[in-house]
């Protein structure tokens, strides 16, 4: 019996000492973001980017990858976008209304359109719109029902149905064309 053991093992140790390697960015189809070729202890190369590399701040607080390749970094100190090779920052201009509507970035999530969506620490959430470069502002409003309850954003997810799903400390607000479906979370 131990011998037959010893040959599967001999056997199937090969196959299953192979070390998988793989690359940080989606291969093509993989619109769920799920690697199956990567698996749990896979070898992957990571570079450090900071500020020396022209990242706006050291302290990312979110990271996202759209379908474009782009990264998408979001600091304290506004959003980042990295192509690979340099950095392309956006900021909160005053006197800009298609500007970023506040510099701290909580969450990122792209749409199904391509948009991309960021959520801010107190500004609100905002649609980005890739071909024009243009940001669209959604302001919390107390006393409109269809606006964001909070202007902090900590979270933003898009359903298998293409919902987009808003968190606040708050709420979770539902985005139904240009109205939101607030849904008070109960203590």
């Amino acid at each position: 019996m131990r011998a037959i053991w010893v040959a599967i093992v001999v056997l199937f140790l090969p196959f299953s000492l192979r070390v998988p390697t793989g690359s940080a960015a989606p291969s093509k189809g993989a619109a769920s973001g799920f690697e199956p070729h990567l698996a749990p202890g896979s070898v992957l190369r990571f570079e450090h980017l900071t500020i020396e590399d022209g990242l706006s701040q050291n302290a990312g607080l979110a990271i996202f990858q759209d379908s474009r390749g782009y990264l998408w970094i979001g600091t304290q100190d506004g959003l980042n976008r990295y192509d690979g090779y340099a950095f392309k920052i956006y900021n909160h201009d005053p006197d800009d209304p298609s500007s970023l509507s506040h510099n701290s970035i909580l969450s990122i999530a792209e749409d199904r359109d391509g948009s991309l969506w960021i959520g801010t620490w107190g500004g609100g959430l905002n649609r980005y719109n890739p071909a024009t470069e243009k940001f669209t502002s959604y302001l919390p409003d107390p006393d409109d029902p269809a606006r964001l309850s909070d202007g902090t954003v900590t979270s933003i997810k898009l359903d298998t149905s293409g919902t987009l799903w808003v968190g606040t400390p708050s709420s979770l607000s539902e985005r139904v064309v240009n109205l939101f479906k607030v849904r008070k979370m109960e203590t």
